[in-house]
């Protein structure tokens, strides 16, 4: 872990994903999710009690450890990117090779005691070195989701992430969109953020 000492708010990553509440750079094998809005402290910190009850039940194999967290940031190892097909990132969960017994095991926990809510989104999973499927963001519950996330997004405050075509490239990508009246549609290649 002596690694993680040098991941400061002044070390520079690379930047690798931008989502309504955390910020993804990459430093070697690790990532650090930085905090943009309190929903995104609070998901990492659920995320790693989450992690701590499937590591107690011996469901924790294919499934991203919260390795540090503070007031700002939360660090976990850094995973491939799983590879689209076709632009298709869909994963289908009961006949996908890299869908290890292990990991089916640790979503229904995280689903039907957790309450997890978007862990079949397929932009929450990476790959391990081996080609198994690692679940990586997991913190957000139902609960959170409808009452905290989705308010805050109707109200333009938190993004909602869509894919459309940027008005400044051109480019068919996922955009932040603050609220029905936001009349921004840039990436943020483009410098939306």
């Amino acid at each position: 872990m002596i690694q993680l000492l040098h991941v400061t708010p002044k070390t520079v990553g690379k930047f690798i994903g931008l989502g309504s509440t955390r910020k993804v750079d990459r430093f070697d094998q690790f990532v650090v999710k930085t905090f943009l809005h309190p929903l995104g402290k609070k998901q990492s910190y659920l995320e790693q009690k989450m992690y701590e009850h499937l590591y107690k039940e011996n469901l924790h194999a294919n499934v991203a450890p919260v390795l540090h967290m503070d007031e700002q940031i939360c660090v976990q190892p850094y995973y491939r990117p799983v590879p689209a097909d076709l632009g298709n990132y869909a994963i289908d969960f009961e006949t996908d090779p890299r869908v290890t017994d292990s990991l089916k095991q640790a979503i229904h926990l995280l689903k039907d005691e957790m309450d997890c809510y978007d862990i079949f989104d397929s932009s929450n999973y990476a790959l391990n070195k081996e080609g198994k499927l690692m679940l990586i963001d997991y913190g957000m519950t139902y609960e959170m989701y409808m009452t905290e996330w989705l308010p805050l997004a109707r109200q333009g405050i938190l993004p909602q992430i869509s894919m459309g075509q940027c008005e400044s490239c051109g480019v068919v990508k996922e955009l932040r969109i603050y609220g029905e009246d936001d009349p921004d549609r840039r990436c943020v290649s483009c410098g939306k953020i």
